[in-house]
């Protein structure tokens, strides 16, 4: 039986993660598209780490509750974001200069970052055809692009 004093040795270099930090590291996981090495990388932490919290190994309810609690609103900010992006390509000057094509990149980038914490697709299958490409792109611009008649 262990004493209630006893201290447990842990293997050099252990580190303890903050549930926090946990559900931080699996929202830029999932801003990552899923790529752990990548991850882990930028986090400064043990790949296998993250791996097993993807996996849901060492995740607890406050986890899951304070990454729900984040990636809503921050979704939201990526989307808001977006908007601005498309908004500032529009203007005749950002047209003349470049195309829009920086403003247009970025939107894609902040729209991409939006989904991802949504759990949404980020691409478009090849099971759609080109009807349903053509709607699905329309629709998405319409979101995006606040369109109403002059």
């Amino acid at each position: 039986m262990q004493s209630e004093n006893q201290i447990t040795v842990r293997p050099s270099g252990y580190r303890e993660y903050s549930e926090s930090f946990k559900a931080q590291a699996l929202i830029a996981l999932d801003l990552n598209d899923g790529n752990v090495a990548l991850t882990a990388r930028q986090l400064n932490m043990p790949r296998d780490t993250l791996a097993s919290w993807s996996n849901g190994v060492g995740i607890s309810q406050e986890v899951l509750k304070i990454q729900r609690g984040v990636k809503g609103p921050l979704a939201d900010e990526f989307e808001s974001t977006a908007r601005m992006y498309l908004e500032h390509a529009q203007k005749p000057e950002i047209i003349e200069k470049t195309s829009g094509y920086y403003a247009v990149v970025g939107a894609s980038d902040a729209m991409k970052s939006a989904q991802l914490l949504r759990g949404q697709p980020t691409s478009i299958t090849e099971s759609h055809n080109q009807t349903e490409l053509n709607v699905v792109l329309s629709d998405a611009l319409a979101e995006c692009i606040d369109v109403t008649p002059e």
